[in-house]
């Protein structure tokens, strides 16, 4: 992508040391977003845009997005690099909380940045919803609302990288938006990895789905408490007798990672 007709605001000496003294080690790449205003004819009626900061090793990297402004394939790829980095991290908390409203209004024709998504899904979420115009299946999964899915679809199993939908984004199987919802969570995209896992969860969702309504899932723990529930009972008149509701409850307020509750 050329710039050579897009005067962007120049950071300060003083903008960038301040962005230094909030680093307190070199190992992670301090990301620092705003939303900034173009220099246009010397007036207040400049193009606006995302400024995206990383510190990588110290040094600063700057990309800028642009509404339907694809990045070149080079520094488009170092950009996707830098957001799938596990050591990406926000540079300024209050900054960032700042900037996230911002968008929010200065785009809100196109764009609803989720509070408590990390980092690295929101800043793809805005490059593939405000700049890349071609609607491939990326594109359609964050214009669904389906962030976890769409940040990982590289690592889906058998990925039809060619469907026109994104129901059929797993080659042989049509998953329904019910499903997709439900697959759309930290821990519970992760069945999307690997054949085994995939067939897995359509046998869990095929058998809760006999006696429970699965949108109001949370987490992958209430899901695997839902099919060990499911699993006991053979008619729906049994489900009072074996159904904990506040042990449900309570799984749904813990993190996917204490899965030892669920042997309890």
């Amino acid at each position: 992508m050329e710039y050579d007709d897009f005067n962007v605001l120049a950071l300060s000496e003083e903008a960038i040391c301040d962005m230094y003294d909030k680093m307190e080690t070199v190992d992670l790449l301090y990301c620092f977003p705003s939303l900034m205003r173009s220099v246009a004819n010397n007036d207040d009626d400049g193009e606006l845009y995302v400024s995206v900061l990383v510190f990588d090793a110290g040094n600063p990297v700057r990309f800028i997005l642009r509404e339907g402004k694809r990045m070149k394939p080079s520094i488009e790829l170092q950009f996707i690099k830098y957001v799938h980095s596990s050591s990406l991290v926000v540079g300024d908390e209050q900054k960032y909380k700042a900037f996230t409203r911002l968008i929010n209004l200065a785009y809100r024709n196109r764009l609803h940045v989720t509070v408590g998504l990390k980092l690295g899904i929101v800043l793809e979420y805005i490059y593939y919803q405000l700049c890349v115009t071609d609607y491939g299946l990326k594109t359609m999964l964050y214009a669904e609302g389906l962030e976890y899915i769409g940040f990982n679809l590289e690592r889906v199993a058998c990925l039809d990288a060619n469907a026109n939908t994104i129901s059929d984004i797993v080659n042989g199987k049509q998953l329904s938006h019910d499903q997709l919802r439900l697959l759309n969570q930290k821990d519970m995209v992760k069945y999307l990895f690997s054949e085994e896992s995939i067939e897995a969860f359509l046998y869990k969702y095929k058998t809760i789905s006999l006696y429970f309504d699965l949108r109001c899932v949370v987490n992958r723990l209430q899901f695997e408490y839902l099919f060990n529930t499911a699993s006991k009972i053979s008619s729906k008149k049994d489900v009072i007798k074996v159904f904990d509701f506040n042990r449900y409850d309570f799984l749904g307020q813990l993190p996917d990672e204490c899965e030892s509750y669920l042997d309890e």
